[in-house]
């Protein structure tokens, strides 16, 4: 038989891109001696199919991409990839959108324009989405192992069977056209726990070139042997220009705001911190310094010392009131709910309603929210709408979750703007440094904090509303 008696047997009449790149892989391996009557080896199937589809150092240079598909009852989805590990889902019908979404670090849901959070296990199957169809062509960069498991019949076409094991819990199986080398359909079990036991297949149809990649514009997606649904691609971009906010969650309302720090920070936040405070006040006649010793435990007692630890001049706040005590005695309390020990950190102890009434309770407008600037960083601002003025407001900080600046106003109706000009690491914990606290635009009070604590030994008593407390952490940490 000859080479192109051959390949016209295998390729056809018409001889396409593909055909070609077939008919130049067979001439190789003809000529090499490769192409004998035995079976082909899982080498020899994966040479084959890697040269097919372009060969590996091209699909290297797919980095990102954007597809649009519909699917059954008018859903259309639009997705995103960006190597290695960035993948999102727009799902539009009828005016409503959801969206699913991995940034490379967590993955988050927006059902309804609520926030949700997403699985551990789905977010393990969203990452491996952005490299979904070269997993096979760079098996061998990667050393993944790969075996032969016989052939099968798939949908009425012969194919070679080889399995491909990326980790103990990762192996996928593959079916390969035992004419055109094209991949017809790829299988694995789910590796999200909610989904044990359960194995998805893929099937591939309609292949187009886009820029050099062979991309399948059908497939059917089957669970345990049975047909779930079928997605038709109507259109596909290689290597768009992707940023990282695009997967990232951008809140839009406060209270997916408080949902996505709940889940974003929870790990991270501190239950306690002291630290003493170098405070400067600046008056209209002098400037006064002085040190404070202040202790926060979350999710809602705060304590403020003036000047001495132990001298009897406190303020302590414990839930939503603060208690005066002067020279030791307890001279009044009045309502007073903390935005920052919330924010902070009471967020992590309660439901995202009852910050939210929390919030309220604070006068702060739970129903407005913008974003805006400052220093340089895009902030999220909750309380007020653009161009609204005379209403408190809380400015928080995408990257960190931590408050940078807030503004309430006096009984006097004048404005206290606070700004965290700096933050400092404490045991891998962002706290501020450096505070400044503006009247209607005047800078009063300046504080810095030292001798941080993220770890302190609190005296069980030292929220006593009875009587103030003895013990001291500062005279402990001193007499260490």
């Amino acid at each position: 038989m000859s080479i192109i008696y051959y390949a016209k047997r295998v390729a056809g009449p018409k001889f396409d891109r593909m055909n070609w790149k077939l008919l130049l892989t067979l001439l190789v391996l003809f000529s090499s001696g490769i192409v004998r009557c035995h079976p082909p080896t899982v080498e020899e199937i994966f040479d084959a199919y890697v040269d097919v589809m372009g060969g590996t150092e091209h699909w290297r240079k797919l980095q990102s991409w954007k597809r649009t598909s519909h699917r059954k009852n008018g859903l259309e989805v639009i997705s995103f990839a960006k190597k290695p590990d960035q993948f999102q889902l727009v799902f539009s019908r009828n005016g409503n959108t959801a969206i699913k979404s991995y940034d490379g670090h967590n993955g988050w849901l927006e059902l309804d324009g609520n926030y949700q959070e997403m699985r551990p296990g789905e977010e393990i199957e969203m990452a491996e989405e952005p490299e979904f169809y070269e997993d096979l062509i760079i098996a061998r960069e990667e050393g993944f192992p790969l075996f032969m498991e016989g052939e099968e019949v798939i949908g009425g076409v012969a194919c070679y069977k080889i399995s491909m094991t990326k980790s103990q819990t990762d192996k996928q199986w593959y079916w390969i056209n035992k004419k055109s080398y094209m991949l017809e359909m790829v299988g694995e079990y789910s590796e999200d726990p909610a989904h044990d036991g359960i194995f998805y297949t893929t099937r591939f149809e309609d292949y187009r070139d886009i820029d050099g990649y062979l991309i399948p514009f059908t497939e059917h997606l089957i669970r345990n042997g049975k047909d779930t649904t079928s997605i038709y691609y109507t259109e596909m971009q290689v290597n768009p220009d992707l940023d990282d906010p695009l997967f990232a969650y951008q809140p839009k309302t406060i209270r997916n705001t408080i949902a996505w720090m709940q889940d974003e920070f929870a790990e991270n936040y501190l239950e306690a911190y002291t630290f003493v405070q170098e405070t400067i006040m600046y008056t209209e006649w002098k400037v006064d310094t002085a040190l404070w010793y202040e202790t926060i435990v979350f999710p809602d007692q705060f304590r403020i010392d003036f000047n001495e630890p132990l001298g009897g001049n406190t303020n302590l706040n414990v839930g939503d009131t603060l208690y005066a005590f002067r020279g030791g005695e307890l001279r009044g309390k009045i309502f007073e709910p903390h935005s920052f020990l919330l924010m902070e950190g009471g967020i992590f102890h309660q439901s995202v309603a009852e910050a939210m009434n929390k919030l309220y309770a604070m006068q702060l407008d739970t129903n407005a929210f913008r974003t805006d600037t400052f220093n340089g960083e895009v902030l999220l601002v909750l309380g007020t709408m653009e161009n609204e003025t005379h209403q408190s407001e809380l400015w928080i900080s995408q990257k960190t979750g931590k408050v940078v600046r807030s503004i309430e106003f006096m009984g006097n109706g004048k404005q206290l703007d606070m700004q965290v000009t700096q933050f400092q690491s404490v045991s891998g914990h962002e706290i501020p440094k450096n505070i400044s606290f503006y009247v209607d635009g005047e800078l009063v009070q300046t504080e810095e904090y030292i001798e941080v604590d993220a770890s302190p030994d609190i005296p069980s008593d030292f929220f006593n509303l009875k009587s103030l407390s003895n013990n001291h952490w500062f005279q402990q940490n001193e007499s260490k």
